[in-house]
């Protein structure tokens, strides 16, 4: 995971590094993070960054979540943590966090708008549960939780998250019934999957109760099932290329031959976005156009496809439109910013945010 020049490098059994990318062909590491101190080997098995929050989950025993502040890259300060059970990874929706307990607790509803008192919010699991992942759709109504060790299939189930307090599972997407999934990731209306054996997936999930595939690239020439094969995705490169981990087969890059929604062509109802100044180092201006009254949302993405800002969203009238943008309420680093009419993502721009 990255925040502005920084990189942080997890490490199961040890402190986590800081490693400064200032020159990505020489970079330099300028500070370590104990994120368990007084536990023998301690450490972190992943990590997430939102916004200046670094979420740090997993570990030694006990391994729950832990919460610090980038406000200082190089030295994060504690801010809170939460300790239900093991967590093994997290999906975040903007303060609400999914905890995946992978030894058959399911995933903890959390919310973290105050890391120092993080409350659980809901609960849900399914029987034979091994919740390894957890992803969710752009608006936060659905999650994708990936299974890697349980007992009742190790594959991706799909639950409404909308109400905490009632959480339904809506659906499930099994490639092979043989086969064990890996991690999940969403960037638009795509839906990404490290699928181990089953290489790289990739569904439709404009309708995610019932995703589609639309494309696949094998990684893993080998025979058979298990724990060899694709590892991780990322799918958030403003190129659009795609970059596949395989265990044994090192990295891919691929392409998807038609565009994630959104971020390529020109609708019809919906001219191109543009943002100046860019770089944004204080304020800036949102300007499309609307070829008819339509309900627009403006809102700025970050490069996991997470919605962190929400600039407009209501009623419009037909013409040009035009939105303010502070870059100072954003951490440096690379954006999308996004015009969805009438519920669809239409159209995007990049935009960097500089200091």
């Amino acid at each position: 995971e990255t925040y502005g020049q920084y990189a942080y490098v997890v490490n199961e059994r040890g402190p986590m590094q800081i490693v400064s990318l200032a020159d990505p062909t020489r970079p330099v590491v300028v500070g370590q993070l104990n994120t368990q101190p007084g536990v023998a080997q301690g450490g972190q098995h992943t990590h997430s960054i939102v916004g200046d929050r670094l979420y740090v989950h997993g570990g030694r025993s006990p391994g729950g979540i832990r919460v610090y502040s980038l406000a200082n890259p190089v030295a994060p300060v504690l801010l809170g943590a939460y300790q239900p059970f093991y967590v093994h990874d997290i999906g975040v929706h903007g303060t609400t966090l999914y905890a995946a307990a992978i030894y058959g607790e399911g995933i903890d509803i959390v919310d973290a708008s105050n890391p120092a008192a993080m409350t659980r919010r809901g609960l849900f699991n399914y029987p034979g549960s091994g919740a390894h992942n957890v992803c969710l759709t752009t608006d936060g109504r659905y999650a994708f939780v990936g299974d890697e060790i349980g007992t009742s299939g190790k594959w991706t189930r799909i639950f409404d998250v909308q109400d905490p307090n009632n959480v339904e599972m809506v659906g499930q997407i099994i490639v092979d019934g043989a086969a064990v999934v890996h991690n999940c990731y969403v960037r638009g209306n795509r839906l990404f999957l490290a699928h181990y054996t089953e290489g790289l997936r990739v569904f439709d999930i404009t309708a995610p109760r019932t995703p589609v595939e639309v494309a696949f690239y094998d990684t893993y020439p080998g025979a058979g099932y298990g724990y060899n094969g694709a590892w991780a995705v990322y799918p958030y490169l403003p190129s659009g290329r795609i970059l596949v981990s395989d265990r044994t087969g090192g990295i891919s890059v691929v392409r998807l031959t038609s565009p994630v929604s959104g971020e390529a062509g020109v609708s019809d109802a919906l001219g191109p976005v543009t943002v100046g100044p860019n770089p944004v180092r204080d304020m800036a201006r949102v300007h499309f156009e609307t070829a008819a009254p339509a309900s627009a949302r403006v809102s700025v993405v970050d490069v996991l496809g997470r919605e962190v800002v929400v600039l407009a969203d209501g009623r419009r009238a037909a013409g040009r439109q035009t939105e303010a943008l502070d870059g100072r309420a954003l951490p440096p680093g690379v954006y999308l910013v996004r015009v969805a009419v009438d519920g669809q993502a239409q159209q995007s721009a990049l935009v960097t945010v500089a200091r």
